[in-house]
């Protein structure tokens, strides 16, 4: 891969087959190995031409593309030009904030920004919170049927997450806000 790379279509792609948009259905959120399956045929590095994105679905190459922050950049610098082109000129002060945000960043702005948060994740600052977290899991767990067929990810997985961030914000009470936000706040991402 190299810095030439230009976005065309691979040979042998077709929208209705391959396109990314398939990850939003439910059956491939179900079986994600039936996007991977229509895809592998592909080049393990492709530009996807409905999502308007790279789809990259090989090891190496996305350790490539992980560690070649120059050749493959997260930022999203998006001018007021740029918006106002598309009719979302009044987004430019929202734009500018999220080109400021960690998932928006390279380095060394992004290395900044990781090492200020990581030692909340890590270490010491993680395992000060085990007690917290080991009775969050307990009451998610307990708050499961004792009999009958559960969803793992909807009935325990997601609302473990969802608990443990908003105690981890100190939003303990606040969980339906908080998921509002992150709901509008991806909402917002996708159209930008």
């Amino acid at each position: 891969m190299t810095a030439s790379t230009r976005r065309r279509v691979p040979a042998g792609y077709d929208r209705a087959r391959h396109g990314i948009h398939h990850l939003q259905r439910a059956e491939f959120i179900t079986d994600p190995r039936r996007y991977l399956d229509a895809i592998a045929g592909l080049p393990p590095v492709f530009y996807d031409e409905v999502g308007g994105v790279w789809v990259c679905q090989g090891y190496q190459e996305a350790a490539d593309i992980l560690a070649s922050h120059k050749l493959f950049s997260s930022a999203r610098n998006h001018s007021a030009a740029q918006l106002s082109d598309r009719g979302l000129g009044r987004l430019a002060v929202i734009a500018d904030m999220l080109s400021a945000q960690l998932l928006f960043s390279d380095p060394p702005v992004h290395s900044r920004l990781r090492r200020a948060m990581g030692a909340q994740f890590a270490g010491r600052g993680a395992h000060q919170r085990d007690a917290d977290w080991q009775r969050i899991a307990a009451a998610q767990l307990a708050r499961l049927p004792a009999a009958g067929t559960v969803d793992l990810v909807t009935d325990f997985a997601e609302p473990l997450a969802t608990a443990l961030i908003t105690q981890l914000l100190g939003m303990q009470d606040r969980a339906a806000e908080l998921c509002r936000w992150a709901d509008a706040y991806e909402t917002l991402l996708g159209s930008l």
